[in-house]
């Protein structure tokens, strides 16, 4: 089977060219050039090669671009174009200007049929070579449909060699994303049409006396359907281009998710039955992870949506999101299913959050709870002020929990670690709502009977000389909450929250004393 990633030259290259290259570079890029013409000048015109020429002469151009140190950067590197203004760069023709010697190589390669060679170390490397100089397409874009025609093909995605199309999944996924600009228009449906065949999940599982949670996990490691991710997000790539056209993309879109939320729904009711049966839980993981990743594909919500901006199908991805809450409400014991949910329809699906973490909060591992706060932290700085009621609604019952967690004994370096971890991550995300200026959750009349009690657990997180990191990030939150709270009360709606000043001279001056020389370390000064 042909190597899955091209080596390097400076690990392939033997020894005495390395040298010459040092000495007379153009030297070996015109030998490697002429070679590689000439081996695919000879493919094109019907002379027969060994597999290994003609893997060599595909190789050849793959490694140029590495040999070649006087070459330019993106386009510059394969055409003799001047220097376009970065804005005014997608409108430039670059077809009327000369190719490079590396764009004449490229376009050779694309032209000669090499991809159709019957041997998967020659079109492996193909694709390699192509994937991995997609700028070259930028400025011959008539060389991207032969591409993508050999991609979806049984010279690509549809090769008889499983491994092959495994590495096919990302390759694909590669270009496309590079690429995505510059695919016509026209041609977008039916690219996405050409693979739905390859989407459906298919999870294979070894039948087993023992059910327990640890037998799942291992149960959905599967590299096959790693590798089809690739291919679930490149769907999602393609679905996001025809934004233009709000109706094609949620036709697109729909005929994407609709035959994976009907198996979803169908693994779920098996999965609830009371059968103990595994299969029906790792496909609703692997169907959930598929969603996520179609959605992966689309462009993120921007924190501030600019004149135009053609938003995705919101109404879709909500009908999406319904139905994972839906599975993590009836599967919240099952590790592998929580902790999967789309974040690219912004705000519109944010209302989705507070319910999930009521079922999952309980259900929660350290890493998982560490996992979820990163995640609410992201959306904050995403977000901003669209969290807001988001985290009206979460913050009292995450820090009653993350409190009654860290209060809990350590018995080991896991649980050590994983006490670091929990209040590390806990602070930031605290520090983070106070920067995008959501501070007023605190206070809010949901959760101002808590407030008190949050301000008195960050002060002793203050007081806390062991752990030196998650202190300073508490006094940072503390100093925070001076320069808001601690303001002169102007009127109902402005300035400082009443009887904070008392609070700042009977509580926070004494621990900022109190902090350099705690009590315990009295007595190792005196030594």
């Amino acid at each position: 089977m042909p190597r899955s990633t091209s080596p390097s030259p400076t690990a392939s290259s033997p020894s005495k060219v390395d040298s010459i290259l040092s000495i007379d570079q153009h030297l070996v890029t015109d030998v490697v050039r002429t070679l590689a013409l000439n081996t695919i000048s000879a493919h094109q015109n019907g002379i027969s090669l060994d597999w290994h020429d003609a893997e060599l002469g595909v190789y050849l151009v793959f490694i140029f671009g590495e040999i070649n140190k006087t070459g330019g950067k993106g386009r510059a590197a394969f055409c003799r174009a001047p220097t376009v203004d970065k804005d005014r760069r997608k409108a430039t023709d670059y077809s009327e200007y000369p190719l490079t010697t590396h764009g004449e190589m490229l376009y050779a390669l694309v032209q000669s049929g090499i991809s159709s060679y019957p041997h998967h170390a020659v079109s492996l490397q193909f694709f390699e070579t192509v994937s991995c100089y997609t700028d070259f397409f930028k400025i011959r874009k008539e060389c991207i449909i032969p591409i993508l025609e050999a991609m979806v093909d049984n010279r690509g995605l549809r090769n008889e060699n499983p491994t092959f199309r495994l590495r096919l999944f990302y390759l694909f996924h590669r270009f496309i994303k590079e690429a995505k600009n510059d695919i016509p228009p026209d041609i977008i449906t039916n690219i996405t049409q050409s693979i739905l065949d390859l989407l459906p999940i298919e999870a294979e599982i070894q039948e087993v006396d023992d059910f327990d949670e640890d037998l799942i996990i291992e149960a959905v490691k599967s590299s096959t359907f790693d590798s089809q991710l690739y291919l679930y997000e490149t769907a999602g790539i393609l679905c996001s281009l025809p934004f233009r056209s709000p109706e094609q993309q949620a036709s697109l879109f729909l005929s994407l998710v609709k035959p994976l939320t009907n198996e979803l729904s169908i693994n779920l009711q098996a999965s609830t039955k009371g059968v103990q049966d595994i299969l029906p839980i790792v496909k609703v993981h692997h169907i959930i992870m598929a969603l996520g990743n179609i959605s992966k594909g689309f462009p993120d919500y921007p924190p501030t949506l600019p004149e135009g901006y053609t938003l995705p199908p919101l109404d879709v991805l909500g009908q999406v999101a319904q139905a994972i809450l839906m599975c993590l409400e009836a599967m919240d014991a099952h590790k592998v299913v929580r902790m999967r949910i789309i974040a690219t329809a912004g705000p519109s699906v944010t209302h989705f959050i507070p319910p999930l973490m009521a079922n999952l909060l309980a259900h929660f591992e350290p890493s998982e709870l560490v996992d979820f706060m990163n995640f609410i932290g992201l959306l904050v700085h995403k977000l901003q002020k669209d969290m807001f009621d988001v985290l009206d609604q979460l913050i009292r019952p995450l820090s009653t929990h993350i409190t009654a967690l860290l209060s809990q004994p350590i018995t080991g370096t896991d649980d050590e670690r994983a006490h670091t971890d929990t209040k590390k991550v806990y602070l930031s995300l605290l520090n983070n709502i106070m920067s995008n200026k959501l501070q007023g959750i605190f206070t809010s009349e949901r959760n101002s009977g808590s407030f008190e009690t949050l301000i008195h657990n960050l002060r002793r997180q203050a007081e806390d000389v062991s752990d030196p990191s998650s202190q300073k990030v508490a006094l940072t939150f503390l100093n925070k909450g001076v320069n808001i709270w601690g303001r002169p009360i102007l009127d109902n709606t402005q300035g400082g929250l009443p009887g904070f000043d008392c609070f700042i001279y009977k509580r926070l001056v004494p621990t900022i004393f109190h902090i350099p020389h705690p009590p315990s370390s009295i007595s190792k000064m005196g030594r």
